[in-house]
């Protein structure tokens, strides 16, 4: 090999190098932007309703009531690898119930609003406003066929490791500030003054799943302020084959 051809494939092979070396350090610039995530997402819901009845029996000689209804949210979820957090707001009206020149502040609201902290690869812990939806969504759901929807202010601790899923949840609920006494008036609130419930999935094979779910609600009575519990227990049972799918309850 003359010295013209050891010219060449000396940069040849440099060439090569900083080649790789270039796209190693693309990888690498690829994965450190993975570990962190931004994601925004809009949801507009417009809803038309006639009313021939609903709730009670409509008077004899009374018309229907027509409306368009409109849910809007705007969320944005932040993910690292220690921490995620959760913002949505969400506006309710009705089509023609606000001027066309604004001069009061809209109905929106915070329907999400939640930071979690990963404890680990598998647990983590999340406190702030959120929704709870679970199973078949019967006892604890997001009410999504309402326009409103249904969030909790809770703390809520996450465990998930290969087919076992376990979440304990809890909330303390206050009308306001007080100063004294920890009386609350569910009438325009939350249903419950307190909350805990612990929910559980295992994941038996490919098509059997078993999910558990322990819920007790602490309230306070309107009139006396006496108070009360109530528990609700229940086991789901969920079969996957194919295009056969079946569940049950008890």
């Amino acid at each position: 090999m003359n010295n013209k051809h050891k010219v060449i494939a000396t940069t040849l092979l440099l060439t090569a190098c900083i080649t790789a070396s270039c796209i190693s350090e693309l990888k690498a610039q690829e994965l450190k932007t993975k570990k962190e995530e931004l994601v925004l997402d809009i949801q507009v819901r417009p809803r038309a309703e006639v009313r021939n009845g609903v709730f009670t029996p409509i008077l004899e000689n009374t018309n229907p009531a027509t409306f368009v209804t409109q849910r809007s949210r705007l969320g944005v979820t932040y993910n690292d690898k220690k921490f995620t957090t959760r913002v949505n707001l969400q506006m309710l009206n009705v089509w023609g119930s606000e001027p066309q020149v604004q001069r009061n502040a809209t109905n929106v609201g915070l329907y999400e609003a939640w930071g979690e902290l990963h404890l680990s690869r598998s647990s983590s812990l999340r406190l702030g406003r959120q929704v709870f939806s679970y199973d078949d969504e019967r006892i604890l759901g997001a009410l999504d066929w309402n326009q409103a929807g249904r969030k909790h202010d809770a703390g809520l601790f996450i465990f998930e490791k290969s087919r076992f899923k376990l979440d304990v949840g809890a909330a303390f609920n206050q009308n306001n500030e007080m100063v004294a006494t920890t009386t609350y008036n569910d009438s325009a609130s939350q249903p419950y003054k307190s909350m805990q419930f612990v929910w559980a999935k295992y994941k038996v094979s490919e098509e059997w799943a078993f999910s558990a779910l322990l819920m007790n609600l602490y309230m306070q009575h309107r009139k006396d302020f006496s108070l009360a519990n109530m528990q609700t227990m229940g086991i789901n049972a969920f079969y996957t084959k194919n295009k056969i799918s079946a569940t049950g309850s008890f």
